[in-house]
């Protein structure tokens, strides 16, 4: 054979080698470019991981320090309730304060999902201020119990003994667990604070007896309310107001006051009344009315 026909075949079998190279190297080479790929993915995964791990140490620091501050915390609930507790600790208050416990009604405990808690009613008598003392003492000497309604009455004035009754109604919480869940829990295991710090003093809108005057106004007159103060304990307020009659209501915004109408807003110096009109939509309150704070005294 020729040299051209030598170059020919050379040519050919060079063409055909480099083709089938290609044909059974090129998955190789496909399934290494996504080896390198994933490598890069997982390394750069390796890197967060480690970086992480690195801030561990920093983040059980942090979960150990809040730990320590819920068990510390006043707020946080006790292990178990101390009802015994609670009234000889009101009923030695009553006594400094100048007021009787005369009643107590203990309602069955209430388990929830997240803690559990009992209400109890209580019937003191004694003077004004006595008895907003005793209020002011409670606050600031009890702990994960709530007051939740009150009411004064005021008694025949031609009967002996004390002017005023006051019925409250107290519910204390505690845990559901009984403190099982943190049994290195040293905190407070009753209602009782264990810090009180010193006495709240007494609101200067109710340093004044609202009982002591009965001047009756006009019966069924739009302005027959006066509002007397309110009661604040925590984030719960009620305005005192004296109705046509002479006698006092504790009321909280959205309730129904006497002679109709709904307390609005309730402030230290006024309160807003929303009473129904003639043209209201559908009954909605169209009559919007400010009562001033009487302190007068009278």
């Amino acid at each position: 054979m020729s040299v051209g026909t030598w170059r020919r075949i050379t040519l050919m079998m060079l063409v055909g080698l480099t083709a089938g190279w290609f044909a059974i190297l090129r998955p190789e080479l496909n399934a290494r470019e996504m080896a390198e790929d994933e490598a890069e993915r997982l390394a750069s995964r390796l890197a967060a991981h480690r970086t992480t791990a690195a801030r561990h140490d920093e983040w059980r620091t942090r979960v150990e320090t809040l730990s320590r501050q819920i068990r510390a915390h006043p707020m946080r609930l006790p292990r178990e309730p101390d009802l015994p507790g609670l009234l000889g600790r009101i009923a030695r208050v009553a006594t400094a304060t100048g007021t009787r416990l005369i009643g107590v009604e203990p309602q069955s405990p209430v388990t929830t999902a997240d803690y559990r808690q009992r209400a109890v009613t209580l019937r003191l008598k004694g003077e004004w201020s006595g008895l907003i003392d005793l209020l002011v003492r409670l606050e600031h000497e009890t702990r994960a119990v709530t007051m939740n309604r009150l009411n004064l009455t005021r008694r025949n004035p031609d009967a002996d003994g004390p002017s005023l009754t006051l019925t409250l109604t107290l519910t204390g919480y505690w845990q559901v667990g009984d403190g099982a869940l943190i049994p290195s829990d040293t905190g407070p295991a009753g209602w009782m604070a264990s810090d009180p710090g010193t006495d709240g003093d007494r609101p200067a809108a109710l340093a004044r007896d609202p009982f002591r005057s009965r001047r009756v106004e006009p019966e069924g007159a739009a302005d027959a309310l006066t509002y007397l103060g309110r009661i604040q304990v925590g984030d719960q307020v009620w305005a005192l107001v004296r109705d046509a009659s002479g006698t006092i209501h504790s009321r909280q915004s959205g309730t129904a006051l006497p002679g109709g109408g709904r307390l609005g807003r309730v402030t230290p110096t006024a309160i807003i009344v929303h009473r129904p009109g003639e043209t209201g939509n559908r009954g909605r309150p169209v009559a919007r009315q400010r009562i001033a704070l009487n302190d007068s005294g009278g």
